[in-house]
């Protein structure tokens, strides 16, 4: 027969093993930066635009890295509008946080499952174009996790897209001024943007 007590730590043992299996090797260390960055796909330019959270001046600051070839080759073609110009190989600080944002940042990521995102997450429904977006956290102690997507998603990522934007002030990824870009190069950003770009770069904090 089960006795009330036996029943309760039962259910104590499995809390337990609940919180103990959602336990990861990086509960205790300390952030040092998040670094953040996507690349296009099928295009002429390597362009890596960069977000880089540090978390030890409390600032996020945006780079669009770029051979200084193929940065004068967009220049010269009009490829480079004035809203993303200055970012070009020369990080520009867009907003800060402070040590109380901070720390709520990193609890509630924490208990979201930040840390528990797998390696890598990507569809096989799309040709992989050789564009990517990745994350990477770095700690103090040298050790990082780093997550890859492409075009797939973990099932809580917009909760932790709502902790940066809440605490940190911005979302993961930098964003392009698309409508800019393209308009620049000759399409009709209300008609003729292309679809993929609708879907993929325009919602770039989103899945």
């Amino acid at each position: 027969m089960i006795m009330k007590k036996d029943i309760v730590g039962i259910v104590g043992l499995s809390i337990l093993m609940f919180i103990s299996g959602c336990s990861t090797k990086y509960d205790n260390l300390e952030i040092s930066k998040i670094e953040s960055f996507w690349t296009e796909g099928f295009g002429p330019f390597y362009r890596k635009f960069t977000r880089t959270f540090d978390f030890n001046t409390n600032t996020v600051f945006d780079t669009i890295v770029v051979y200084q070839e193929e940065y004068n080759e967009l220049l010269q073609s009009g490829r480079i509008n004035e809203d993303d110009k200055h970012f070009y190989n020369n990080p520009v600080t867009i907003t800060s946080f402070d040590e109380e944002q901070e720390k709520k940042f990193v609890k509630k990521v924490k208990s979201l499952g930040l840390y528990t995102w797998k390696d890598s997450y990507e569809t096989k429904e799309i040709i992989n174009d050789g564009g990517s977006k990745r994350i990477t956290i770095y700690f103090t102690d040298g050790t990082s996790k780093s997550t890859y997507f492409y075009f797939k998603f973990p099932s809580n990522y917009n909760k932790v897209g709502n902790a940066f934007e809440n605490y940190l002030g911005t979302g993961i990824f930098y964003e392009l001024n698309w409508s800019a870009a393209y308009t620049e190069i000759g399409f009709d950003e209300a008609t003729s943007v292309p679809p993929i770009l609708e879907t993929y770069n325009f919602k770039l904090n989103r899945p």
